[in-house]
């Protein structure tokens, strides 16, 4: 049975915190956070980047633990977004480090997804 992906984006935030500059280091150097997540806490360590608290929480909260949080959100109404969804704010995608997962009551504003317009699309506007 195949993990949902949005728990290994709940269990990194939850060891490296929302915002945190790891995220994209970690994003750079393996193909996936699955991937990330099977190498282990010999290859994390040797990465060199994380504190002995990074470590241990990478370590001692698991996959399951994760999958549970996401069934808390969804018995309360919640849903979780992570980069990989397109709901995603595409304002929070453009800020070097954005949170890992957020956790949303209800519908995200649309000021979230503005897309700014090419210059020359205004110009033809105007004409």
């Amino acid at each position: 049975m195949a993990i949902d992906q949005r728990a290994y984006w709940v269990w990194l935030q939850h060891a490296l915190q929302a915002g945190s500059s790891k995220t994209r280091h970690i994003l750079e150097s393996f193909e996936n956070l699955e991937a990330f997540h099977r190498a282990g806490l010999r290859e994390w360590s040797l990465m060199g980047i994380f504190t002995q608290r990074e470590l241990a929480a990478l370590r001692t909260y698991t996959l399951q633990d994760a999958l549970a949080q996401i069934d808390l959100c969804q018995k309360l109404g919640q849903h979780i977004l992570t980069p990989e969804d397109r709901d995603y704010p595409f304002l929070l995608r453009q800020i070097h480090n954005p949170p890992a997962v957020l956790y949303v009551q209800g519908r995200l504003p649309d000021f979230w997804n503005f897309r700014p317009f090419p210059l020359w699309e205004h110009v033809r506007r105007r004409w």
